[in-house]
């Protein structure tokens, strides 16, 4: 049997993109974010210097392949998803139309 025709019989799983490992501070800040926290409040919550929450937002950033342009847009996406129904911001995502 022809090599090419072996290929084409067996077709090979469609990859997705593995995602980031996150480290346990990570995840707690991430845990954090999603409450809706900023830097300073988390930075207290974890007794670590907010140097040290910004450091762990720029491997996040990193990791994600966020770039830095959109930090800012993140971080106000989430805020208008937590006060969405007070704004009337419907969600896909939730459901919500």
């Amino acid at each position: 049997m022809p090599r090419e025709d072996r290929q084409s019989q067996d077709p090979s799983p469609p990859t997705t993109p593995a995602r980031p490992r996150l480290t346990p501070a990570e995840k707690r800040i991430g845990t954090l974010l999603l409450q809706g926290l900023d830097q300073g409040e988390m930075a207290k919550i974890l007794n670590i210097k907010r140097s040290g929450v910004k450091f762990h937002f720029r491997n996040m950033f990193r990791k994600f392949s966020i770039p830095p342009i959109f930090h800012q847009n993140v971080r106000l996406a989430l805020l208008l998803h937590q006060h969405r129904r007070e704004y009337g911001i419907p969600c896909q995502a939730c459901g919500e139309t």
